[in-house]
Parts: C-alpha cells; structure tokens; sequence
C-alpha cells in the first residue's frame, strides 16, 4: 500500500521558490551542483537570461557573485544541461524543468520507489 505525505510550504519571493524546487530536483537526479549555480538557475527561471542588459549585474547584487563567475556558472549549468544557450545568444532554463515560477501556486508530485530486483544495501 502506498503512503502519502502532503508537505505545504509557502514563499513570499519567487525567486525562493525556484531556488527550492531546483534544489529538490537536483538532490532526487544527483546532479551535483553549487549553491551559487541554484540561485543563477532559479534566477535565469524567475526572471530570463542573464545575458539580458543589466541582468546579469542585478545577479551580481543579488548574490555577491563576482562578474567573470556569471560566465563560467552558466558554462557548467549548461555542462549539466540545466541550462541552454539560444540562437539569439542567450541563455534559458530548459522547458521541461521550468515551470511558472511567478504562479501562486506549484504542485509537485514526488513517487519514489523501490526498485523490486534490487537487494538491500546494493
């Protein structure tokens, strides 16, 4: 039988809250990845490209994160394929993980399992 567990928790920013669905989303797929790479990723899905005029030094303000480190964190969110540049020279966050951030409300449905032709502690 299946247990369920119904866990609510509210954000005032939405920026927070992409900043804990990406990192529940790379914890459950073991994507390694940096605090500072959380938040450019949450902040490329909460408010666009960094590479936007004055975008990429609002980033800067928001997190201390020195200029030249922008280019090298979306260089390894891109690595990992978080990330994708544009024709156009931009960059995004890839559609299939980037819901409506700005929304009131996000649902995110969570089915963990064992596998059954697995042995314990293999």
């Amino acid at each position: 039988m299946a247990e369920f567990q119904k866990i609510e928790k509210r954000y005032d920013d939405p920026l927070v809250l992409a900043y804990h669905y990406y990192t529940i989303i790379c914890k459950l797929n073991n994507i390694k990845v940096t605090n500072l790479q959380l938040k450019l990723l949450a902040f490329c899905a909460v408010r666009g490209s960094v590479y936007k005029p004055g975008r990429r030094e609002e980033f800067m303000k928001l997190t201390g994160a020195p200029a030249n480190s922008v280019y090298n964190l979306v260089y390894q969110l891109c690595k990992k394929r978080l990330l994708q540049k544009t024709d156009n020279g931009d960059v995004m966050v890839l559609p299939s993980i980037c819901p409506n951030f700005k929304d009131p409300t996000l649902l995110l449905s969570i089915k963990m399992y064992v596998s059954e032709n697995t042995e314990a502690g293999s």
